[in-house]
């Protein structure tokens, strides 16, 4: 079995990183991310309809440097 790469949700100041999570949760989705933003088809760079708030992705600066890469690789796969 193959795990995909993690979804970009994981590299925003907002996520919630909860071990226990049933679901990928942030902000400005406390119940569940829609899966159009988990799977990279939206960018959740505006508010998108039912978000709590107008957080919007922002990557958080302990992670900058592994999204760079995240970035990279996504432009070659």
């Amino acid at each position: 079995m193959t795990i995909g790469e993690a979804p970009i949700c994981v590299y925003c100041k907002y996520f919630t990183r909860d071990k226990n999570a049933t679901a990928i949760t942030c902000r400005a989705f406390p119940l569940k991310v829609p899966r159009e933003i988990v799977m990279g088809e939206i960018k959740h760079i505006e508010a998108y309809p039912g978000q709590s708030g107008d957080y919007v992705f922002e990557v958080d600066e302990k992670w900058r440097a592994l999204y760079q890469q995240y970035l990279e690789n996504s432009k070659l796969g």
